[in-house]
């Protein structure tokens, strides 16, 4: 089976776009050879929206689930690791004054990876309804297939809140609605490079996230030495188009920041290849399962 082949000279950086980027164009330069792309400021109106007061007021009274089992690393970092349960919940309201106030114990809850259908309610039909024509979906859905089942997710962080290298198996939309995040990526062909786990998915990895592959053991890790890199850091109102099966790890600023993710299926046109002899996406049927159920990470 074919993937995304691994590159043979270290990764350029990022490509980026202006805010008034079309659909067409982004298509063109990005979704359709399967690179990642920084569209600048193309969401600047969500940011007013989603301010630790805005969200405090307007949905502070929900309790979320939050993760709260971390390892720490170095720059402050703490890695989340597990899957919280009902028992790990917090008021969403009071967790979001405590992140932009920097209170230290707010770092060591991340309610990350939240479907806002089901968490807040309220902010999800703003954003499926009348804020739609100015988020991802509304400006550049015409790149990519069916949207997933689950909806928008949010990512809430109170400062160096990291995820763990992975990969998901479908194209996304991610915007930084406040603070700033920093990503490493990737390329899908790196996978022999990452010792990947868990079998047979494949989709994250046991190297620690933000690792310099120059500075890893190879005896620890077998082949991250010759893997390539590039990070890349997203301001508020920057939308980072993330193909699927990038592998990437998450990092936020060092204050309060919320990431929007927006899933969705690879565009027809795209996976059949009528378009690009390159791009064979893997495990299909594992993209389905994310796309209904809300995927690994």
């Amino acid at each position: 089976m074919r993937c995304w082949p691994a590159p043979t000279r270290s990764l350029p950086p990022v490509l980026r776009l202006p805010g008034t980027t079309s659909a067409a164009e982004l298509w063109e330069r990005a979704v359709l050879p399967h690179v990642p792309c920084v569209v600048s400021g193309a969401f600047d109106g969500l940011v007013a929206h989603c301010t630790a007061e805005s969200l405090a007021a307007r949905y502070g009274h929900h309790r979320v689930k939050a993760r709260q089992v971390f390892r720490a690393e170095g720059g402050g970092r703490r890695v989340f690791i597990d899957n919280p349960t009902d028992e790990q919940r917090v008021e969403f309201g009071a967790w979001c004054a405590d992140a932009a106030a920097g209170v230290p114990s707010a770092r060591d809850c991340y309610p990350a990876k939240l479907p806002l259908r089901q968490t807040l309610h309220e902010l999800s039909e703003y954003l499926e309804g009348e804020a739609r024509p100015g988020t991802p979906l509304g400006r550049y859905g015409a790149c990519v297939g069916a949207a997933a089942h689950a909806g928008i997710y949010m990512y809430a962080g109170a400062g160096a809140n990291t995820t763990q290298t992975h990969f998901d198996p479908a194209e996304n939309f991610l915007v930084i609605a406040q603070g700033s995040k920093t990503l490493q990526l990737l390329a899908p062909g790196e996978v022999a490079n990452l010792d990947p786990s868990p079998n047979p998915l494949y989709h994250s990895t046991e190297v620690p996230a933000f690792s310099d592959p120059a500075g890893v053991p190879a005896n620890k890790y077998r082949g991250y030495a010759a893997a390539r890199t590039v990070e890349v850091t997203l301001e508020q109102g920057d939308m980072l188009y993330l193909p699927a099966y990038w592998y990437h790890g998450v990092k936020g600023g060092d204050g309060f920041n919320v990431l929007l993710a927006w899933w969705a299926a690879i565009h027809p046109r795209k996976r059949d290849g009528a378009e690009t002899a390159e791009f064979d996406p893997v495990r299909p049927e594992y993209e389905g399962l994310f796309l209904k159920d809300g995927g690994n990470e």
